[in-house]
């Protein structure tokens, strides 16, 4: 049998010393007899401190510690702790986390005095408004956008033009899931030059414009989580430097003209009134056959806004009337109530039929020609700028390249039987008319 310990019990660690003491207290009335245990040290100051214990094995440890301490040489105020008080800042550092205790502290102390006895429910509230309230995808959320828009009288060119593309890729996968990673590839796969899978600044920034109308909408309707910045604010804009658009030859613009003519009717308007008439991309998708007067040779733009420059007749050359009657007309649709001069997605398909037939086909590249060649041709440039929808400065600083007279006059000049005699039966063009 173990030997019952003698009493005063000493810890040692070094040269300091902590003794245990039991205390016996003899039976009183209404109180029984009881012993308990006494740690007493002195601390760095020579003072002499104690503290009780019920259990002897308690005592033991908070006499190790306190003799681990004062050997270590720690502060007073570190040696004054005991066990419990330890253990007690070991489970605040847990609960704190990264956070430093006494931050934690007086963030709560701040938060309790704002909210008293209903901190809980006040962070429980917020936390719910910041959650989807309700599920949609991305192709949901993106018809429910345009339908929104539409009925509110907004401009619907620029969203239409970007957002089925986003609906028809990813349109499957719940828009509360979809982070600004995600959009911000999608936005380069889809736009990306080919080989360095980039898209063009402008063209990005374009996209992530429209996403961030999107997303913010849906924080609105609770479909995303209700932050100050929605996933798609997150998106980094690309910086957009000083550009210049590149232009098509005039063997390259006959060469489409036959390559549709003969291949795709049904696009072959889209061309025709890009490079003759310099319609936006937006303007040629809402092109109504109904606005084109063959006949007097003038074309209305269907969809300018009164009072902007866009809002105007456009004076078609002898070229461009005939090239309009060989093409094909697409059937009327019925949502919008027009014919419209454009298959869905039209001027997009042009650019990759002509790339896809070798032929360089810049980005914007029919518009830019057509103010190119229609400057050099009439030498007048604020006549130029009223055909095309803009002011004469914006033809200056982003519209105008230095072509020849005669290569301007051959750009108009290009009619279906010009075009014919400049090709050779695998359709090359070899030389001007």
């Amino acid at each position: 049998m173990a030997r019952p310990p003698s009493f005063p019990i000493v810890i040692r660690s070094g040269s300091v010393a902590v003794r245990i003491y039991r205390v016996e207290r003899p039976a009183e009335r209404n109180r029984a007899a009881r012993q308990f245990y006494t740690v007493a040290w002195h601390d760095a100051g020579g003072a002499r401190r104690t503290k009780q214990f019920a259990e002897l094995e308690a005592a033991r440890a908070e006499a190790k510690f306190k003799a681990e301490a004062l050997a270590g040489g720690r502060s007073e105020a570190a040696a004054s702790l005991s066990m419990d008080d330890v253990a007690l800042i070991a489970q605040v550092r847990r609960v704190a986390g990264k956070t430093p205790p006494l931050a934690a502290l007086e963030e709560w102390a701040r938060a309790k005095a704002l909210c008293g006895e209903h901190l809980l429910t006040a962070a429980q509230a917020w936390a719910d408004s910041k959650r989807a309230t309700k599920s949609a995808t991305v192709e949901e959320a993106v018809e429910a956008f345009l339908t929104a828009k539409r009925r509110a009288g907004v401009a619907m060119k620029s969203y239409e033009a970007f957002l089925p593309h986003l609906a028809a890729d990813i349109g499957a996968a719940p828009i509360s899931t979809v982070g600004a990673a995600t959009l911000e590839d999608w936005i380069h796969e889809r736009y990306g030059d080919e080989e360095t899978e980039t898209a063009n600044p402008a063209t990005y920034n374009t996209g992530r414009k429209r996403c961030v109308a999107l997303w913010r909408w849906a924080r609105d309707k609770g479909l995303v989580a209700d932050t100050v910045k929605t996933q798609a604010d997150l998106i980094e804009p690309m910086r957009e430097g000083s550009q210049r658009i590149g232009i098509m030859t005039v063997d390259t613009f006959a060469r489409v003209l036959a390559l549709l003519r003969d291949h795709h009717p049904d696009h072959l308007a889209v061309a025709v009134l890009a490079g003759f008439a310099g319609l936006r991309r937006s303007e040629l998708h809402a092109q109504a056959w109904g606005d084109i007067d063959l006949a007097r040779g003038l074309l209305r733009v269907t969809s300018a806004k009164k009072g902007t420059a866009a809002y105007r007749l456009v004076h078609l050359c002898p070229a461009a009337v005939e090239w309009l009657t060989l093409a094909a007309r697409p059937d009327k649709d019925e949502a919008r109530g027009i014919t419209p001069i454009s298959p869905a997605w039209g001027v997009d398909r042009v650019r990759a039929f002509a790339r896809e037939a070798k032929l360089t086909c810049p980005e914007n590249g029919f518009r830019h020609s057509f103010v190119t060649y229609r400057c050099a041709a009439t030498g007048n440039v604020a006549e130029t700028a009223q055909e095309a929808g803009n002011s004469a400065a914006v033809v200056f600083k982003h519209y105008r390249e230095l072509v020849s007279k005669d290569e301007g006059a051959a750009w108009f000049a290009l009619t279906p039987s010009a075009v014919a005699k400049l090709t050779t039966d695998a359709g090359k063009v070899v030389a001007y008319a």
